[in-house]
């Protein structure tokens, strides 16, 4: 009789045998050729796999099974992303410890997943909640943290009143909590960030590099979201009509539109507000639209089809720096204290938000782009198709292209001091702070005299001590900070005591920071009869100047450390480091990309039909090349090692030179024979593009 298949006995059977032979598993075998084979880990959440899961698992073991058929010695791991707030949060809910609960998960995704036959080699499982493994991610976050690429800021977040944790965009839906239901708010604190804008102009240029399909690499460079513009300083004036010593500072991709400026809008979080709330006339509705903004997330405040709204602030005005014009200040929501300087300018006419919220409050509307294919009514719509163009209703401005406008307008800001150029980017540096509990410790200890201290990497890991309370407070603060034994510490550089260690969940795990202690005040002493100069501070402020030196290959936005000239320590601490944030003054001639640098260079006609030897300009002052014959407008030559040094002192770049080609003008008679004479002589082999253009229309119309 045929046997019957019985999968459940098969392969129970097969998967007992793999398992009890260790079949999977990665050997030390440096004879074989090696392949790694990488799954996301899953969340061990408390409702087992889902779909998700086994299918890209499946995909990947089927290739891993492959591959060790093929003689390769293949590592294919399996673990466990089991740090989180969906755990810590299931955990308050049902009552049960967090440790507990990813145990129980874990074991329950175990099961399945075995079950399912993957050659995973359980030998090499990781779960993230086990310090021998978040050793590492400490060690990571300490390299970030001295490479000055992870650093302490205060910012508004989204704040979930019923978890008490800071929220993603992603996770507030119509004002309130995904995972609770429960409303969101807008809340300033304090928060770890990384540095990824260092990395912004990389990235770009990087994905030139790479060989991918060109919409994702659009898509990529729009959400980094470089941009080349000017910031500018807007004088203020109070109710009282005399002129504040405040600026109020913009930042703009388009100075060449200034004069279409009718008003400026600032974020409800801008600090002007609360500076000038005493000269506000109408402070109670501001508050009121506050708290408003506070309950939307970033994503539905800046949503371009969301309706228009804001608050016109009574008693302080704007003053237009190109032509002295006083216009007023809003307060709107859709501009982002996080992008720019939290403060806009508005030239509605050519701009479709600016232009409604003008049509909605009734504001003027003034055209300083003119249209190439006739006039265009800036009252019925905004005319944004402004790329190109002529300047009007623009002073010294009129009758300019736009390229030519821009340059002119931000030259006219340098040199009256009230503007400079900027790059800016829509890409924000990470914000990965969570006050809570369940989570690896951040190793950094902040101390009154040097700041924030890293825990020395020998005493890694820094374990999360066990609680019997894992809620937060109701301000969010992580149930640690009651734990005696864990909060106080020593600062490993200078020994100062004090201090009180606080921890903040993160996406690494939970952050340790520092409180002071409520009798010396994080001094590690009381003073009894302080200094009635320095009020027992043992410091004084000064200014001073100094001279810095600047390395060669320095970019824009850069940041330059000088250990030791920053403000004085307390307590006759060490002094801290000064921050230099270099602005590059752009060249006349050279433009920078990366280590490269580009410059056009025009030639003559003659020159670029016949080859020639020409006079280049390069950092290093002139050389010659040589043109070759037939050289085309547009073609672009190097000068290899001709670029800017690398900061690092590794090698130089290189230069480009884009040739243009200049047609002469203003030609004598005998000059216009000579031409017309050669355009006789010549046929379709001398002007190959001429000629491929032309038999495509042949073979079109043919066709």
């Amino acid at each position: 009789m045929e046997k019957v298949y019985n999968p459940k006995e098969i392969e129970r059977k097969w998967q007992k045998i793999w398992e009890d032979e260790n079949a999977f598993a990665a050997l030390d075998d440096y004879s074989k050729p090696k392949y790694y084979a990488l799954v996301e880990f899953p969340y061990p959440s408390g409702q087992g796999l889902h779909v998700g899961h086994p299918r890209p698992y499946t995909a990947l073991d089927i290739v891993a099974r492959k591959r060790r058929m093929e003689g390769y010695n293949v590592l294919y791991p399996m673990g466990w992303d089991a740090f989180g707030l969906p755990t810590e949060n299931y955990a308050i809910k049902n009552h049960i410890h967090p440790k507990i609960v990813t145990k129980n998960n874990v074991h329950r995704f175990k099961e399945q997943l075995q079950s399912l036959g993957y050659s995973f080699d359980w030998n090499r499982e990781i779960n993230t909640t086990d310090p021998n493994y978040y050793k590492w991610t400490q060690w990571i976050f300490l390299k970030l943290f001295k490479a000055g690429l992870a650093y302490k800021a205060e910012m508004p977040i989204n704040w979930c009143t019923s978890c008490k944790v800071g929220l993603a965009n992603e996770e507030v839906v119509n004002g309130v909590c995904e995972r609770c239901g429960s409303e969101v708010i807008r809340k300033v604190k304090s928060q770890w960030m990384l540095k990824i804008t260092e990395y912004a102009d990389k990235l770009i240029e990087g994905l030139d590099t790479v060989d991918y399909i060109e919409r994702v690499k659009v898509s990529q460079k729009n959400w980094i979201g470089r941009s080349q513009g000017a910031e500018v300083d807007f004088c203020l004036k109070g109710k009282d009509g005399a002129v504040k010593e405040e600026k109020l500072r913009i930042y703009t991709t388009r100075p060449d539109t200034l004069f279409g400026v009718t008003y400026m809008v600032i974020s409800p979080e801008h600090p002007y507000i609360e500076q000038f709330a005493d000269e506000i006339g109408n402070m109670d509705e501001i508050r009121a639209y506050q708290e408003q903004a506070a309950r939307k997330s970033d994503f539905e405040r800046s949503e371009l089809a969301k309706e228009k709204t804001g608050v016109l602030i009574q008693g302080l005005t704007a003053v237009n720096p190109v032509n002295d014009t006083q216009i007023p200040i809003w307060v709107s929501d859709y501009v982002l204290m996080s992008y720019g300087t939290g403060a806009i300018m508005a030239v509605p006419a050519h701009d479709e938000r600016d232009w409604e919220f003008a049509k909605k409050f009734n504001m003027p509307i003034i055209q300083v782009v003119e249209s190439s294919e006739g006039a265009v009514d800036v009252n019925e719509a905004a005319f944004t198709d402004v790329a190109t163009g002529k300047l009007v209703n623009s002073g010294f401005l009129n009758g300019m292209e736009v390229a030519e406008a821009k340059k002119a307008i931000t030259a006219f800001l340098e040199e009256k001091g009230i503007g400079t150029p900027k790059k800016n980017y829509k890409l924000r540096d990470w914000v990965f702070s969570r006050q809570r509990y369940w989570g690896e410790p951040i190793p950094i200890i902040h101390c009154p005299k040097c700041g924030y201290v890293p825990v020395p990497e020998d005493q890694l890991p820094l374990e999360l001590p066990d609680v019997e309370s894992y809620v937060p407070t109701d301000n969010g603060e992580s149930p640690l900070a009651a734990m005696r034994s864990w909060v106080e510490t020593t600062c490993p550089n200078c020994g100062g005591s004090g201090q009180v260690r606080i921890n903040q969940r993160t996406p690494f795990g939970v952050v340790q920071s520092t409180s002071t202690c409520d009798r010396c005040h994080g001094r590690g002493q009381i003073v009894d009869t302080p200094c009635k100069t320095c009020d027992g501070k043992g410091k004084i402020r000064r200014q001073k100047t100094i001279e810095i030196s600047v390395p060669a290959g320095i970019d824009d936005d850069q940041i330059l450390n000088v250990g030791g000239k920053g403000n004085a320590g307390s307590n006759g601490g060490p002094n801290g480091d000064l921050h230099v944030y270099i602005t590059v003054r752009p060249h006349a001639i050279f433009t920078r990309r990366g280590n490269d640098v580009w410059c056009d260079m025009p030639i003559t006609f003659t020159q670029a039909a016949l080859g020639a030897e020409v006079t280049v300009p390069t950092l290093d002052g002139k050389v010659s090349y040589t043109v070759h014959e037939g050289t085309q407008p547009g073609d672009v030559f190097k000068l290899k090692g001709k670029g800017i040094q690398s900061i690092n002192g590794r090698g130089r770049g290189d230069q480009y030179v884009r040739v243009t080609v200049e047609v002469p003008k203003n030609l004598s008679k005998r000059q216009k024979e000579l031409l017309q004479e050669f355009e006789q002589n010549a046929d379709e082999k001398n002007y190959q593009k001429r000629k491929s253009f032309f038999g495509k229309i042949k073979d079109l119309f043919e066709d």
